[in-house]
């Protein structure tokens, strides 16, 4: 792993998106400074008790995301992007309250605005935060009943395979697709207003699709967990 100055890594992007190692001028191995979160602070960066980071503080040895031990500064990594405590505590709460504010993502992770506008903008720009929507209240729309389905294909020739992928694409109540390890091809998941109209959509449009050999519905009765961020 290389390593360069203390004066010569002032960015935040250019440590947290290459994992550069950091030495001080004497030549010891020291990681740069952490905040009162025992995430990593670099120079620039503020803490909530606006602390700033600088190069040639020496921390006892801490544990990086993913569980890396970190010693003389960054390990150096083949990923396009690396997080840290801060980015997934950023995720996490965006995953929250997507409606939230840089203003307060910033306060709830202790960092100042722009800082906190960085690392968003970098994740944002790596696809780890694909989008931003609203949650929905399915039955208070009328949509009252879910149900999974299993899809077996009566043949997986790629000409069949398109043409199912691009049907169901075109299916608004199917709310999410994917293929399928095991004895049955696909599993949907699927909305409709009652166990009528998903009768009617199940014989009269999902069983015609191309290819489609067979179908067995499951019924969500009571929903126990509602679906949740990503564990990060």
């Amino acid at each position: 792993m290389g390593y360069v100055g203390a004066g010569e890594l002032d960015e935040f992007e250019a440590v947290s998106a290459h994992r550069v190692g950091v030495r001080d001028g004497a030549g010891d191995g020291g990681a740069v400074g952490r905040d009162i979160h025992g995430a990593l602070l670099l120079r620039g960066e503020k803490d909530r008790l606006g602390r700033r980071g600088t190069f040639g503080e020496v921390w006892p040895e801490m544990p990086y995301a993913e569980g890396i031990p970190l010693r003389s500064g960054f390990r150096m990594t083949n990923s396009a992007i690396d997080l840290d405590a801060i980015d997934r505590k950023l995720l996490r709460e965006v995953q929250r309250d997507g409606r939230a504010s840089v203003v307060a993502l910033a306060e709830r992770v202790g960092l100042s605005a722009t800082p906190c506008q960085r690392r968003l903008k970098r994740m944002e720009e790596a696809g780890i935060i694909a989008g931003y929507g609203a949650v929905l209240d399915a039955p208070r729309l009328g949509l009252g009943l879910t149900a999974f389905v299993e899809v077996s294909l009566a043949s997986r020739s790629e000409e069949t395979v398109e043409a199912f992928h691009a049907a169901i694409g075109r299916m608004p109540e199917v709310l999410a697709a994917w293929a399928m390890s095991g004895e049955t091809d696909y599993l949907l998941q699927v909305v409709a207003t009652d166990l009528e109209a998903y009768g009617e959509f199940a014989t009269r449009r999902l069983l015609r699709l191309p290819g489609v050999k067979d179908t067995k519905s499951a019924f969500v009765l009571r929903t126990v967990k509602p679906p949740a961020g990503l564990p990060v």
